[in-house]
């Protein structure tokens, strides 16, 4: 279903459909869709030879996700590419809402069903469903694995009420903090409002991140000599401090993602 020429067509209406404004807000609710690569550093502590697992796996994880995140929009905008009518109102079927026949709250279901498989249509549409309902399992077990991991961090650093990093006596799991986060995050979704959580979520994103890098360069600066099996590539010397070049850049593309979604959202 790929298609240069259509994908070169639609790259001509940018400006319009999107327009700039949502184009630049698109940013950091993309990143969004990469929140989950970090659950690797909360297994760290369980990893055997972690100097070596973990950077491998990190490694093998971003080119995974890359793949999948740079190719797919090609499929999507062949599938449904961006279409004018006589009022030269541009908008893509990705983006309209099913009531008006639209996929904007399925978009991959919408790109099979205008792939034109043939006989395995259907079977690739229930696979869809299938699929959807596994990544968003394994997206809730990984975010409740992630608080586990942190409230029982933070109760230690008494950052949290100890309460919260109470073991079970048998699972020896957190409970207490797992039961309290779950609570708030079935609250929050009570109103329904998909748009407003996504957005909250992208700025909480943009926050952690950009804390997680300034958190970085931080450590290299205060303790350099700290045994590091792995570093990230590249080297940048500062009033003879050794920065991490990558962390530099990840703080300033955070920050600007940051600002974008609080001036224009």
């Amino acid at each position: 279903v790929f298609s240069p020429d259509v994908l070169t067509e639609n790259m001509s209406y940018l400006g319009t459909a999107p327009t700039w404004r949502d184009f630049l807000i698109a940013i950091p609710l993309g990143t969004v869709a990469y929140t989950g690569i970090e659950t690797i550093s909360n297994m760290a502590g369980e990893a055997k030879e972690e100097a070596k697992t973990i950077p491998a796996s990190i490694k093998r994880v971003m080119i995974a996700v890359f793949a999948i995140y740079f190719t797919l929009p090609w499929i999507a905008l062949s599938a449904l590419p961006v279409e004018c009518d006589a009022s030269g109102k541009c908008t893509t079927l990705l983006g309209v809402a099913k009531v008006d026949g639209g996929y904007a709250s399925d978009p991959i279901l919408g790109i099979v069903k205008n792939m034109d498989l043939g006989a395995i249509q259907g079977i690739a549409e229930v696979y869809v469903a299938i699929l959807a309902v596994t990544i968003l399992v394994a997206a809730t077990n990984a975010g409740v694995l992630g608080v586990s991991r942190l409230v029982y961090s933070m109760g230690m650093h008494r950052q949290m009420p100890d309460s919260l990093r109470r073991l079970h006596p048998h699972y020896r799991t957190p409970y207490m903090g797992i039961l309290v986060f779950s609570a708030l995050a079935c609250v929050a979704l009570l109103p329904g409002k998909a748009d407003f959580l996504g957005l909250i979520y992208a700025f909480g994103a943009m926050l952690s991140f950009t804390m997680a890098h300034l958190a970085l360069i931080r450590l290299r600066v205060k303790e350099p000599d700290v045994e590091r099996p792995y570093r990230s590539p590249g080297r940048l010397r500062v009033r003879g401090r050794d920065v991490p070049p990558l962390a530099v850049l990840g703080v300033a593309g955070t920050i600007l993602s940051f600002a974008v979604i609080s001036v224009l959202n």
